[in-house]
């Protein structure tokens, strides 16, 4: 955790894993200083309406493209 840490301040988007992603970064220690939040975004209409994700896309396939 602490190299995913140290270069810069963090946010996240997930879907299937429902927040695990999240309290795994909010635990860690130092989180306050460089970890901004997430969104979980479960629901396909709140993918595409709040993160833009395209119809059809799987995090699986595009994931990479988030930055």
């Amino acid at each position: 955790m602490a190299e995913f840490a140290t270069a810069a301040e963090r946010s996240v988007a997930e879907s299937l894993t429902g927040g695990m992603v999240a309290s795994a970064l909010a635990r860690a220690e130092g989180a306050s200083t460089w970890f901004r939040g997430a969104i979980v975004a479960y629901a396909g209409e709140v993918k595409h309406d709040l993160l833009n994700v395209p119809d059809g896309c799987s995090s699986a396939r595009h994931g990479d493209q988030v930055t």
